[in-house]
């Protein structure tokens, strides 16, 4: 038997540095980075751009007839090695001499491993780049205080919105680059207090109100009852997923993030194409309204976090309904700004009606706190109806009722919504300011224990936070509730802890989570100058406005947010009596005003 050849070990010297002039890998300069040949061997080398960025991958080398560079982009190396992006690599072919080569894909990541093969003579590198392809913004917004990680975690939220803003919001640039809108919120609202892209707003707001329209349904569901007959809430990703009953919470958010278009942009075409969806939506919310008040809609993907929640394809989930009430309050403050005061009315009865029966049929007297899914004897019939056209295996009475769950996700809801009456509103918070001890429990509903959650699932009984992405809810509670300096700790703990890990972009989740910039984890770009330099609107487009900061233990802050009409400027101090000295400028069109 012939055994294959194996080549030489090469020397020692050899294997020192094959690449020369690294440092001009990635800069176009006169004195290329040069990869030497070592015969019998493949050439290897991993480039760190440094932080998370999107393009196209372009390369200009001098290099051998043959030789095949392969390159595969990721985002992270973690204590366990790479975590390696199927779905973000390359192989090109060479021809003989200088030449360049840009990258079909768009792709987004931080490093690039490059694997070079079949070359006998040195390869010129004269430049490896990424070709950015992301919305151009104005980084007009700013962030600064006196505590270092705070302004750390402005930067890492504030490169994560822009690299989620392509030709409209997406997740994240590494893995998906899908238009998820309950993910859009919340880089809607980053954008619109640092950078300004109004018109991206709009197109992102617009996209979704067009699947409530014929014409979509004509194209993708068209033989579907469900949607001819318009009992169907916007699509929860672009341009029609996912399909059956939703992902209700996601539309749900979509309300916000239209109000949020007015408030910030001011722009009144828009606000009025907006209502209209709006109040179009609201028409489909009324159709899936069960007999007792409640939305209701079976076959939905009912999802608030990736946490433990109870919530499950049927039955009346409580934060559905809570955003829902908070969905028709707003949609009444745009109504009454486009001079329709009697609809403006009405919206707010029903918002009022609903919240009452919230109140009646989500809280649990003995738990003390707002349930994920109401699990009463009506639901239970209605829950055996909806088994039997699935043919699932039916639970019995007690088997239903066992899963029955409080969650810190639906009691911040339930704050975030104005659902909560005064008489609950210490319990309620209680349960909210467990986003202060720091557990995070990550999980799905779909993969939680049947029945009563184990500790693990639920610490203390109540189902823990599963990612990053409910803390923007969590901390707007907190300064709502004068709870200031509690939302500054638990943004220095958190953000912290993920720069400690080495991200300079916000990760999906805790550790080391699949997607290392996700859109849904990058609060503080908005809480940091909306909070605690304190600069908010009153009115649209800030023609009223108030700084009323939340410093915290902080000793200074200072930053800018954008308007329609330009920036406002603001910066704040304390003074040796502890007071705050504030120094603010603003557009003549914007008058700050202070409240008593």
């Amino acid at each position: 038997m012939l055994e294959k050849a194996t080549p030489p070990l090469p020397s020692d010297d050899a294997l020192a540095s094959p690449l020369l002039n690294a440092q001009n890998l990635l800069h176009a300069h006169a004195d290329p980075a040069t990869l030497l040949p070592t015969p019998g061997y493949d050439a290897h080398f991993i480039v760190d751009f440094g932080i998370e960025t999107i393009g196209y991958l372009e390369f200009t080398v001098d290099a051998p007839v043959g030789a095949v560079i392969d390159m595969q982009a990721f985002e992270t190396i973690t204590p366990w090695g790479i975590s390696w992006m199927t779905h973000n690599g390359f192989r090109y072919h060479c021809r003989e001499g200088m030449q360049t080569f840009t990258s079909h894909h768009r792709r987004g990541f931080r490093y690039v491993s490059v694997t070079v093969r079949g070359f006998e003579r040195p390869i010129k590198w004269y430049g490896l780049r990424c070709r950015r392809a992301a919305y151009p913004i104005a980084r007009g917004g700013s962030f600064e205080c006196s505590d270092w990680q705070l302004n750390h975690a402005y930067r890492m939220s504030i490169e994560t919105a822009a690299l989620c803003m392509l030709d409209t919001y997406v997740d994240c640039p590494g893995h998906e680059q899908s238009f998820w809108v309950g993910d859009a919120p919340i880089t809607s609202l980053n954008n619109l207090v640092n950078f300004g892209a109004y018109d991206l707003d709009q197109r992102s707001t617009r996209l979704v109100g067009l699947s409530l329209t014929p014409e979509w349904v004509a194209e993708h569901n068209p033989d579907d009852e469900r949607f001819t007959s318009g009992r169907y809430l916007p699509i929860a990703a672009f341009p029609n997923y996912p399909p059956e009953g939703g992902l209700p919470m996601w539309p749900l958010l979509w309300l916000i993030q239209c109000a949020n278009h007015w408030l910030y942009g001011a722009d009144r075409d828009d606000l009025a194409e907006n209502y209209g969806v709006m109040a179009e939506m609201l028409k489909r919310c009324r159709l899936l309204t069960n007999e007792r008040g409640l939305l209701d809609i079976p076959g939905a993907w009912n999802l608030l976090d990736w946490g433990n929640n109870d919530l499950s394809p049927y039955g009346e989930v409580t934060a559905n309904n809570m955003h829902l009430t908070l969905g028709l309050r707003l949609a009444a403050r745009m109504a009454r700004d486009l001079g329709k005061a009697d609809e403006a009315a009405a919206l707010e009865t029903e918002a009022d009606e609903r919240q009452a029966t919230i109140n009646r049929l989500c809280w649990d007297e003995a738990r003390q706190g707002y349930v994920d899914t109401v699990r009463d004897e009506w639901a239970y019939r209605r829950y055996l109806d909806f088994a039997a056209t699935k043919g699932w295996t039916q639970w019995t009475w007690e088997q239903f009722h066992a899963c029955l769950r409080v969650s810190e996700q639906t009691n911040i809801a339930a704050l975030y919504c104005g659902c909560v009456p005064e008489e609950r509103r210490a319990v309620v918070l209680h349960i909210a300011r467990r986003v202060e001890l720091g557990r995070f429990v990550g999980g799905s509903p779909a993969g939680r224990t049947v029945g009563a959650p184990s500790e693990q699932e639920a610490p203390d009984g109540i189902v823990a936070l599963g990612t990053l992405y409910f803390l923007f809810f969590a901390l707007d509670v907190l300064f709502e509730a004068g709870e200031g300096s509690a939302a500054i700790e638990v943004m220095r703990r958190e953000w912290g802890r993920m720069a400690a890990l080495g991200f300079r972009t916000c990760p999906e989740s805790h550790g080391w989570a699949r997607s290392a910039a996700h859109g849904w984890s990058a609060a503080p770009a908005a809480y940091l100058p909306l909070r605690v330099l304190g600069i908010r609107p009153l009115e649209p487009g800030y023609r009223t406005f108030v700084v009323e900061p939340a410093p915290g233990e902080l000793e200074w802050a200072r930053g800018t947010v954008v308007t329609p009409y330009g920036p406002i400027h603001a910066s704040w101090r304390r003074t040796d009596d502890g007071k705050l000295e504030i120094e603010c400028t603003a557009p003549d069109e914007c008058r700050r005003v202070e409240l008593m």
